[in-house]
């Protein structure tokens, strides 16, 4: 996902990776109620840093004219990549 003009990719979505969402206080199934939260847990999580760093370039990215909704795709797009998901959804 491209914000402020920087290339971030989040990672595989696996077992790991979401229990590092879950530590740092996002959780992913109440997305559609916090959407922002979980927006800037992602970010961190792609960036490698912290939900502050995160809140920052998200806030720089929406000051400039971006949306939240484009890294709200990019995030579906990495679900649907994502094995882990594709198991809890057979079950």
């Amino acid at each position: 996902m491209k914000i402020n003009n920087k290339e971030y990719q989040i990672p595989e979505l696996n077992f790991n990776a979401m229990c590092k969402l879950e530590e740092m206080g996002v959780n992913f199934m109440d997305m559609e109620n916090k959407t922002l939260s979980t927006v800037r847990g992602f970010l961190a999580l792609a960036m490698d840093g912290d939900l502050e760093m995160a809140g920052n370039e998200l806030e720089q990215h929406l000051v400039a004219g971006g949306n939240v909704e484009d890294v709200v795709a990019e995030i579906g797009k990495a679900v649907e990549a994502s094995g882990f998901f594709l198991a809890l959804k057979s079950q």
